[in-house]
């Protein structure tokens, strides 16, 4: 990097131009006074949750290298997900739950050549997934949802399936990561002994629902079959995100800590919150208030799902949780709110039970765990790829095509 006088000089100057803008950005009061009663009034504190009674969680997590390789007009992508189970343990906590579920894996080869890599890599996502486009747009509810727009048919939705062209890194690498982790998730789901919860580090969004044209993306009909699946067989599917996407969080915290000193909590940074949840057509059950933090986030929560803000250890920032909400209207939701929240917290001392073990203390440990199986290392994607260019090379395939420029002009 240039280091100059000047050139320090002139991002000092910018620097300072965006600090302002952060500080004028921050400084905008976004809950009302009214609201902040509301919001005071619903927090809820959650107790240590050192021991739980007999339950099994399981999470689940997708990584890849993407692409793997690349040479001429070709691209190699691979993309790989875990899921891990832990038993619940009178005295050790979680304990593993053994022998390990299947490695979800598969190495896409795709030309840049529209027709080929849409057939290839539907192939690929099939594999990932585990059952077939056709079959997944069927059985999934992500239609019900799209069709609150308009109407269309399970072929349409198939044809109109975004597939990206072969050099299109970015995408190929979400598609391909999020299909194989939802793909190990569905496949917990769908087995004869499956966990009483699944969980994944991400969120309920779907991309391109409020879109009115029927394009959609593979992983979203297997988000919402992993969740109407789930729901069917009593299993809690839950999506974990390290971030909730909120602005000036800092006013939910002045609650926070005014509510725990009032009523002399012992642990202030274990709460919930539930977001404001709109009447859609497809649920006529609302619970709509104002918080001025979500006041301009539309997709908050997702269609089809419930949103929390929650915190169950000081060294982490407050997190976000997408619950299904046909889950959240069957298992959840009660004939009194004092039950509903008896549930709400049978809920949230689940995952603060799942999230004391030291290597990560605060977040559930079940998803670290299958994050570290799935995490390649710089040795091993240099491993891989040289694997897979031996191989070709023994196919026949000229080794002087196999050349990584950013090895050679040292930009890795």
């Amino acid at each position: 990097m240039n280091s100059d006088l000047e050139f320090r000089n002139i991002i000092a100057t910018r620097m300072d131009e965006v600090a302002k803008q952060i500080e004028s950005w921050d400084a905008k009061e976004r809950i009302s006074e009214d609201s902040k009663s509301e919001v005071f009034e619903r927090l809820q504190f959650v107790s240590h949750t050192a021991t739980h009674g007999d339950i099994r969680i399981a999470g689940v997590e997708g990584s890849g290298d993407f692409p793997l390789l690349a040479y001429n007009d070709c691209y190699v992508y691979l993309a790989i997900a875990q899921a891990v189970q832990y038993q619940s343990h009178p005295t050790s906590g979680l304990k593993e739950v053994t022998p390990v579920s299947e490695l979800i894996f598969d190495i896409t080869w795709l030309p840049d050549e529209s027709k080929r890599t849409q057939s290839f890599l539907l192939q690929s996502l099939e594999k990932l997934s585990g059952i077939t486009a056709r079959e997944l747009i069927a059985q999934s509810d992500y239609k019900d949802f799209k069709s609150l727009s308009k109407s269309h048919s399970l072929e349409v939705l198939f044809e109109s399936l975004i597939l990206p062209h072969a050099s299109d890194k970015g995408n190929l690498a979400i598609q391909l990561r999020s299909t194989a982790e939802l793909g190990a998730a569905y496949r917990l789901i769908a087995s004869d002994n499956p966990p009483d919860i699944v969980l994944f580090d991400g969120t309920f969004a779907l991309p391109f629902m409020q879109r009115n044209d029927p394009a959609s993306l593979y992983f979203e009909h297997l988000k919402r079959l992993c969740c109407k699946k789930a729901t069917e067989k009593q299993i809690g599917f839950f999506a974990v995100s390290k971030s909730h996407g909120l602005p000036a969080i800092h006013e939910l915290q002045d609650i926070i800590d005014r509510k725990a000193e009032s009523i002399s909590v012992e642990m202030p940074d274990k709460w919930f919150l539930r977001m404001p949840i709109p009447e859609a057509e497809y649920s006529k059950y609302k619970d709509e208030w104002e918080f001025g933090l979500t006041k301009e986030k539309t997709s908050l929560p997702p269609m089809g799902a419930v949103t929390y803000l929650f915190q169950i250890h000081r060294q982490t920032m407050p997190m976000r949780l997408d619950v299904d909400r046909k889950y959240f209207e069957q298992f959840i939701l009660a004939g009194t709110s004092e039950k509903t929240l008896e549930n709400e917290h049978r809920l949230f001392k689940m995952l603060d039970f799942s999230s004391h073990d030291q290597r990560c203390y605060g977040y559930p440990y079940p998803i670290k765990a299958a994050h570290d199986r799935v995490s390649l290392t710089g040795n091993e994607r240099t491993s891989l790829r040289k694997q897979l260019i031996n191989a070709a090379i023994k196919q026949g395939v000229s080794p002087k095509v196999f050349r990584d420029a950013s090895v050679l002009t040292g930009h890795r």
